[in-house]
């Protein structure tokens, strides 16, 4: 886990991998069945024309987002790369609508691995990465900073909440 909370002896990996298991629910999940799928089932119901990518979808092809008149962020999206950045930005630019349905939206900068099946995320300016703009800490220490209200409007306010220890 990229968290202290829910790792192995409290000390968070700085790589996570895609191809493991997935807590679907329990304390720290990130349930597609609690933020995606509702949105898909209404969007699908009602007969709208849509289309479905993931993030590793929208960093391997940053244009995907200029294809469409709205893009929905439908969940819990915490953690984007650079170009993933890059890419919700540009939309805007272009006038894409963009509707983010969740929180906490873009706030650690990661990198993927491995043909992006690895997540690296240090969350620190430990990160041994020499590129100072692919640093893995949070989008608003970046240099020069992008922080994340400059895209939501709104920005993560850090310790405003804390994880029950069970």
């Amino acid at each position: 886990s990229l968290y202290d909370f829910n790792a192995t002896s409290e000390a968070r990996a700085n790589r996570v991998s895609f191809d493991r298991p997935y807590l679907w629910e329990g304390p720290g999940s990130q349930a597609v069945s609690g933020y995606e799928l509702p949105i898909v089932r209404f969007l699908e119901r009602e007969g709208y024309d849509v289309s479905y990518a993931t993030d590793v979808d929208v960093d391997r092809d940053p244009g995907l987002l200029l294809r469409h008149r709205v893009v929905i962020v439908a969940g819990h999206g915490e953690y984007w790369t650079g170009a993933m950045r890059d890419a919700f930005d540009a939309a805007i630019r272009a006038g894409t609508n963009i509707a983010f349905l969740g929180a906490n939206i873009g706030y650690w900068q990661v990198r993927f691995e491995n043909d992006r099946r690895t997540m690296v995320g240090y969350k620190s300016f430990a990160d041994p990465e020499p590129d100072p703009a692919r640093k893995t800490v949070l989008f608003r220490d970046l240099s020069p900073p992008r922080p994340e209200c400059s895209l939501l409007g709104v920005q993560h306010y850090t310790g405003s909440y804390a994880w029950p220890r069970g």
